[in-house]
């Protein structure tokens, strides 16, 4: 480590987890910043791709219309893409909401109501994309569901909808990518 950079971020100008990300991304791009195990293989995250993958995100969520005070919903497991769109919405100066997958719909309704959700976030398993489309049609509202990442994109860019739902393991292209492009 270079002797001009401190070892720990100054919580005092680096205040929110964007700024401590980026300080990270800048300084220690090469190192490993998160681990995830998949499929009995760990895979590593550096801090330059950790900070790419929610830069592209925020990117997508911009693009999609949210803006300071937004709020962005994500449900699924305690996985890096949870973390990225978190941090992703904050950058943005706007809020999270987390939504736990094993949640009744009604509660998932609710809080998507309730927090004025204008993006969801939800992890790839079909069933979520289900569980998430009967809790809105219970909640009065219309649903549509893709199941590409390219159908999800043309959709996307019509910007007829008021809350996007995006699986971030669409087949044909993922949703990091349709978010990517939507930018």
């Amino acid at each position: 480590m270079s002797s001009n950079i401190p070892e720990y971020a100054d919580v005092q100008s680096l205040d929110s987890f964007p700024k401590v990300l980026a300080y990270n991304a800048r300084n220690w791009p090469k190192e490993v910043a998160m681990r995830e195990k998949e499929f009995g293989i760990w895979q590593e995250f550096t801090w330059q791709d950790y900070n790419d993958r929610v830069k592209w995100m925020a990117l997508g969520m911009r693009a999609l219309g949210l803006g300071q005070g937004d709020v962005v919903g994500i449900i699924g497991e305690n996985r890096p893409e949870w973390v990225w769109a978190e941090i992703a919405a904050h950058a943005l100066r706007g809020m999270s909401v987390g939504l736990y997958q094993d949640s009744l719909h009604e509660e998932v309704a609710y809080l998507i109501t309730y927090s004025g959700a204008r993006i969801l976030i939800a992890e790839d398993e079909s069933r979520i994309a289900m569980f998430v489309e009967k809790g809105l049609l219970a909640a009065g509202y219309s649903a549509s569901v893709f199941a590409t990442g390219p159908a999800a994109l043309d959709a996307g860019r019509s910007g007829d909808f008021d809350l996007v739902l995006l699986d971030v393991g669409l087949p044909g292209m993922d949703g990091f990518e349709v978010l990517r492009r939507l930018r």
